[in-house]
């Protein structure tokens, strides 16, 4: 995972000097069902816009000093206590090598942004059909790990502390599709609508899809933005009153590139080998194809 550095987009980059994607998609940003989850603040139905911080900690005296967050409501930054943790994550993940290759995969939308899926994260809920039919799996035992954990943090209703914990990624044991899911327990109730209508009760068993991560490429600031909030639940720092303006210090930091980073990209320096393995030598890829054809 070194390869990889994920920060959080600044709020110069999002509401000032703006990044050139930001000028064309806005400064709102769509959070997903495990946002609103692990207790972020998302609009219901087709409104799913989030708070996500910034890492842009200001200096309001020479004690203390408060993070900055984007708002859900007004296109505007906010000042916030360093230990709440409504803010959601929306990662900004800097150059990396390699990253030539996966840009000419990309696509452009609608706004002439070049648009990436790279790495991959639980993010929206199945149906309930769907979610009836994995929990009886797990319960009979058809439901098995795969191996790979999620971190997030188990204390969302808390601003005192952090007490991270490691979700497991599931599969179907007899599936032929590569579909991948998290089991997540509802800590508490939030009269927040799921993106297919289900309300988070306390107790409730939700099964999410792990999906592939969309980024937004900036080309000036050779960065790529995730499009969604991915994840709440984490403050920015540890601490009751932040004296330090500098957020290479802060617990986010900490988590982005301790744990966030492993979570989006452990197995992606495999597929690249496999990508650059197969660009020398073309003429096995066919070979490799009709070998699992005839399987």
């Amino acid at each position: 995972m070194n390869c990889y550095h994920l920060t959080l987009p600044s709020d110069d980059q999002i509401m000032l000097n703006k990044l050139s994607i930001i000028e064309k998609h806005g400064a709102f940003c769509s959070g997903t069902d495990l946002v609103a989850l692990t207790g972020g603040s998302v609009g219901n139905y087709n409104d799913r816009t989030t708070k996500y911080w910034t890492s842009t900690i200001y200096r309001f005296s020479s004690s203390v000093c408060e993070p900055i967050y984007i708002s859900d409501t007004w296109a505007y930054a906010f000042n916030e206590f360093p230990q709440n943790k409504i803010p959601a994550i929306r990662p900004l993940l800097l150059p990396f090598v390699g990253m030539e290759e996966v840009l000419k995969k990309g696509y452009r939308d609608d706004l002439g942004v070049l648009n990436v899926n790279y790495g991959s994260y639980p993010q929206y809920a199945v149906s309930e059909n769907e979610n009836d039919e994995l929990e009886k799996r797990y319960q009979e035992g058809s439901l098995v790990p795969t191996g790979k954990t999620y971190t997030i943090n188990k204390n969302i209703g808390s601003d005192t502390y952090l007490e991270l914990i490691q979700m497991e990624e599931y599969t179907k044991l007899d599936q032929r599709k590569d579909e991948k899911y998290i089991r997540f327990c509802a800590p508490r109730s939030f009269p927040v609508h799921l993106t297919l209508g289900r309300v988070i009760a306390k107790g409730q068993i939700y099964y999410l899809k792990v999906e592939p991560v969309t980024w937004l490429y900036d080309q000036e600031a050779n960065l790529l933005l995730s499009k969604k909030a991915l994840l709440s639940g984490i403050m920015m720092h540890n601490i009751e009153v932040m004296k330090s303006p500098f957020f290479e210090g802060s617990t986010m930091n900490q988590f982005l590139n301790q744990y966030l980073v492993k979570d989006l990209f452990e197995g992606m320096e495999k597929e690249k080998e496999k990508d650059s393995f197969f660009r020398s030598h073309p003429e096995l890829q066919n070979y490799v194809y009709m070998k699992r054809k005839k399987k």
